[in-house]
C-alpha cells in the first residue's frame, strides 16, 4: 500500500521541482556573437583567407540540457588564389588565380546540447550573398553547421564551428570582357569566436 502512494508522490515532486527550475531560468535570451573566420572553397584549388563574423542569437533555453539558437549573422567569406581557366583576347588558354571576397547574411537554426559547461551544436543555415565584385555567384547557399563550445560563465561562451555549403558558390570571373571559369567550389568555413548573453 505504501508503494502505491510512494510513486505518485515522487512523480508530483519531480514535476514541481522541474517547474520551479523552469520558472527560475530565463527561457528567452538575447546574445551577441562575433569572431574570426578561416574561409575557403572545397572541391576547387584555393587558399584559405582570414575574415570575420558578427551576429545576434536568440537562445531559447528549454531545459538545462537543450537550447534552440536562432541566429542572424554577417559572415565575411571567400578564398585566396582561386584557380580559374579561360581564354584571353588572343584566344590563348590561360590559367589565372584570383582572391575572392564574398559576404553573406546567414540565417541559422542551431540545436545545442549541454553537459555541465561543455556543449555540442549543429543545425542548418541559409546564406544570402550580400556583395561581391566581378564574379558570378549563386546568390543563395544552403549550409550545415557543426560546432563545440564552452560556457565560461552564465553570460560568456567560447565557440568553434565548421560551416559547409552544399550549393556551389562560384561560377565565373570576368575581366576585360573575358570570362574565366572554375570548378564547382563549395563554401568551407572554420570559425572561432565568443558569444555574450545580454
Amino acid at each position: 500500500m505504501k508503494n502505491f502512494f510512494l510513486f505518485p508522490a515522487l512523480l508530483i515532486g519531480f514535476f514541481l521541482q522541474a517547474q520551479e527550475e523552469t520558472q527560475k531560468r530565463e527561457i528567452f535570451n538575447i546574445a551577441i556573437r562575433g569572431g574570426l573566420n578561416s574561409a575557403s572553397f572545397s572541391s576547387v584549388e584555393s587558399d584559405s583567407k582570414t575574415a570575420f563574423y558578427l551576429g545576434i542569437s536568440l537562445p531559447l533555453e528549454f531545459t538545462r540540457f537543450y537550447t534552440l539558437n536562432p541566429e542572424i549573422n554577417y559572415s565575411a567569406q571567400g578564398a585566396k588564389n582561386v584557380v580559374y581557366e579561360g581564354y584571353n583576347n588572343q584566344g590563348n588558354h590561360e590559367i589565372i588565380k584570383k582572391d575572392i571576397d564574398a559576404n553573406y547574411i546567414s540565417l541559422n537554426i542551431i540545436n545545442r546540447f549541454t553537459a555541465k559547461n561543455v556543449f555540442i551544436e549543429f543545425g542548418p543555415g541559409l546564406d544570402f550573398l550580400d556583395k561581391t565584385k566581378d564574379y558570378n555567384y549563386n546568390g543563395v547557399d544552403l549550409t550545415f553547421n557543426l560546432g563545440v563550445g564552452f560556457n565560461i560563465s552564465n553570460k560568456i561562451t567560447i565557440q568553434g564551428r565548421l560551416k559547409k555549403g552544399v550549393i556551389s558558390a562560384i561560377d565565373s570571373y570576368q575581366v576585360n570582357n573575358n570570362y574565366y571559369y572554375s570548378e564547382n567550389g563549395y563554401n568551407h568555413v572554420l570559425s572561432l569566436g565568443v558569444q555574450y548573453k545580454l
